[in-house]
């Protein structure tokens, strides 16, 4: 329930969304001569999206987030790799055979030169479907197909195919590799989604070292906004979406 729900509640609080259907309401009030309401929300929406568009507050919501926890430095034995699914785009990857991968691939890659670095390690995707109406493979099948296209061993690789959310990723995870107290694993995710995960993980009891990667965000945080509308659009609806899910999350004490 909370997973669709989730869904349901981000469709309608998406900034874009939101300030096309003010723009659209401030129009039919408009047409309907109510001249002063319809005005005050086309004003108010355009405002909005010029601001989105031409200041740099985009990039210090996501800033915020991707620095709120610290890369940590990694030890010289690491006893499991724990990679979480939102790289991967698995009906594209099935429809032309071969991977697939958002603006998150960072986390992929890293996870196969960590597999490397770490011979020993246990190595775990944990990553079904996000998607409401699920379509596809899950995203476990992409990166099987991506350790095979880096010439790792897919058999040493053990997936977690059922989660759709953070939650379950490490819910799941946990369950299928029964991480002893002792042990040291790393989870890699991207760093502004990394709060998040880091919270889940340690709430199902696993205590794992952070190592965020696939930042959009420079250290030192500039005041210069991008020149690319679209580029500041989609870096909101990330920052978005990952502080409202922090804020959900913290809510209902999955964190």
């Amino acid at each position: 329930m909370f997973f669709v729900l989730s869904k349901i509640v981000w469709w309608l609080l998406a900034p874009l969304n939101l300030l096309l259907v003010a723009q659209g309401f401030g129009l039919v009030l408009l047409w309907r001569r109510r001249r002063r309401p319809g005005l005050a929300l086309i004003t108010f929406s355009t405002v909005c999206l010029l601001g989105i568009a031409f200041t740099p507050a985009p990039a210090m919501l996501m800033h915020a987030l991707e620095h709120r926890v610290a890369a940590a430095r990694l030890p010289e034995r690491v006893d499991g790799i724990v990679l979480i699914g939102s790289a991967q785009l698995p009906r594209l990857t099935a429809a032309y055979g071969t991977v697939h991968m958002t603006a998150n691939a960072a986390t992929m890659t890293e996870f196969a030169a960590l597999a490397r670095r770490y011979p020993n390690a246990r190595r775990v995707f944990a990553g079904g479907s996000g998607k409401l109406f699920p379509e596809g493979p899950p995203e476990s099948a992409v990166m099987e197909m991506f350790f095979r296209e880096q010439r790792l061993d897919p058999t040493s690789l053990l997936l977690e195919s059922r989660s759709r959310n953070t939650e379950e990723n490490a819910v799941f995870a946990k369950e299928l590799v029964h991480p002893r107290p002792e042990e040291t694993w790393v989870l890699i995710t991207a760093a502004f989604h990394m709060p998040r995960a880091l919270g889940v993980f340690r709430k199902a009891g696993w205590n794992v070292i952070a190592h965020p990667v696939a930042y959009r965000t420079l250290p030192e945080l500039s005041w210069l906004p991008e020149p690319n509308a679209v580029e500041q659009f989609g870096l909101l609806d990330l920052a978005m979406h990952e502080w409202i899910g922090l804020a959900a999350y913290r809510m209902t004490g999955r964190i």
